[in-house]
């Protein structure tokens, strides 16, 4: 995310892909905000519903 930021002071275009990934990120990040290797592993989704 943060290389897409920072490519938009030198094309603007990239400021729209930056956005949609960090908006991707807030809506699938954990609620203690750290990071999964694997947003589409099973065994983490069983693991949250059991939480």
């Amino acid at each position: 995310m943060l290389n897409y930021t920072l490519v938009f002071f030198y094309d603007r275009e990239f400021l729209s892909v930056a956005r949609l990934t960090s908006e991707w990120w807030i809506k699938n990040v954990p609620k203690d905000y750290i990071a999964y290797w694997d947003f589409n592993n099973k065994i983490i989704k069983i693991l949250q519903l059991l939480q």
